[in-house]
């Protein structure tokens, strides 16, 4: 069974978001070989943009507390109270530096565990013919990278790609673009998990 995921699949992880037990479950199916887990290559770049966007705002965040602190410090009324923004400010680091970590660990995981779609220059062309979704470019070089590789399976195998982003991908013509493939669109982890189960007790 060939199960795809995206990049909200790689933060799930290494944020450890509402999702993580199921989505470190379907990671320990495809270690044992029981699924192939299979995610696009561009997917593992797009953590680090939503990750640095996230540490800017934290460090714009901290630029304020540090004109705050110094402020504080000027009074005798306050300097001792605006330790406990100095916390915070060390806190918001301290996350910034862990989550980077995280991240780091969580990629090296899933290239020793996962198969990844390479990202050419066919991707890049093809990605034209599904324009009229209107879905970000990096969404739609996401969506292409899985349909070449879906086109390239028996069509026997069972398929599906699961995503929490279905605010883009959830479309009735996402879906059947898919099921052409015998792809099936899971919108959480957790149903990836039941879905998954069901087809195994089904084989047996």
């Amino acid at each position: 069974m060939i199960v795809y995921v995206e990049s909200n699949y790689i933060l799930e992880i290494a944020l450890q978001q509402e999702q993580f037990k199921y989505a470190q479950k379907l990671l320990e199916l495809s270690q044992k070989k029981i699924i192939n887990l299979v995610i696009p290559s561009i997917s593992i770049i797009e953590p680090y943009w939503t990750i640095n966007n996230k540490s800017h705002k934290r460090n714009k965040i901290n630029e304020y507390l540090n004109q705050e602190i110094k402020q504080l410090n000027r009074s005798s009324i306050y300097n001792k109270k605006s330790q406990c923004l100095s916390n915070v400010n060390k806190y918001l680091i301290n996350i910034n530096i862990s989550t980077e970590v995280h991240l780091e660990k969580t990629i090296c995981d899933m290239q020793k565990k996962c198969e990844i779609i390479k990202f050419d220059s066919n991707i890049i062309k093809n990605s034209r013919n599904y324009n009229y979704f209107k879905l970000k470019k990096i969404d739609l070089l996401i969506l292409t990278s899985i349909i070449e590789d879906l086109k390239t399976q028996k069509s026997d195998e069972r398929k599906c790609f699961i995503s929490r982003n279905s605010k883009d991908f959830d479309s009735p013509e996402i879906k059947d673009l898919l099921s052409e493939y015998g792809c099936i669109l899971i919108n959480n982890f957790r149903d990836g998990i039941n879905f998954i189960n069901f087809i195994l007790k089904l084989s047996k």
